[in-house]
This record gives structure tokens, sequence and C-alpha cells, in this order.
């Protein structure tokens, strides 16, 4: 699956102190699930469908399960491997066509509400 990562200031510490709590991998996944869609929207919002047939990226964004161990846990969006090798192509480009970058700019553009998100779940299952 095509991805890109982010990190931000001060959730590493906090996942850490989370990941002491019993419920660690409920509470993050949870909060990572509530928030992948808003990534997910944005990917799609940014991506062409092309003019050919078959299964365009746009239609196949898709969201991982929980991966990941310890303080290094996380979820994926991005294309599934039917389209992933596309998504490269337009992310990046090729030779002949410019790249057309979807993952990257969906990143920037949403992550303070990734991190306003994380935060308001984070809080409601945190704070009895």
């Amino acid at each position: 699956m095509a991805t890109a990562s982010m990190n931000f200031d001060g959730l590493a510490q906090l996942l850490a102190q989370v990941n002491q709590l019993q419920n660690a991998d409920e509470i993050i996944e949870q909060t990572l699930k509530e928030v992948a869609p808003i990534l997910k929207t944005e990917m799609e919002s940014r991506i062409v469908r092309s003019t050919l047939n078959g299964l365009h990226i746009k239609d196949d964004i898709q969201v991982s399960k929980l991966k990941g161990t310890g303080d290094n846990k996380y979820i994926e969006v991005g294309p599934s491997k039917n389209t992933e090798w596309k998504g490269k192509f337009v992310e990046f480009g090729t030779v002949h066509n410019t790249a057309k970058p979807f993952v990257g700019p969906a990143l920037v553009a949403k992550k303070g509400e990734l991190i306003q998100k994380m935060g308001e779940v984070l809080a409601r299952r945190l704070i009895p």
C-alpha cells in the first residue's frame, strides 16, 4: 500500500503513556480508525479518476487494520495492492507523465484536523 507517514510533536510521548494501559491496543486502534476517514476522504478528493475501464485508484483507497508493535503502532491509508502500482506513477510521476501527488498533499492539508481528532478521541477514552 502506498502510504506516507508524519510525526506529530508530543504524540509519541502521549502514545507511550497510552501503551502503559491495559487496553492500549484498543484505545490506539479506535483512535487511528476514527482519524483514518479524514485522510481517506482527502486522498480520494485529490485523485482524478482515469477514463480507462477497471478498478480506479479513487475507488480503492483502503484503511488497514492496526499494525506494528510497542510504541510503533500504525494503520495504513492508501491504494490497496490492486492499484498501488498505479498510485506510485500518479504520486511520483514517470518520464512521460508529471507527478500528480495525492498522498503527501492530503497529509499536509489535513495535519491539523488529524491532530485535533486524535486529541478528541484520546480525551474521550482517557478522561472519565
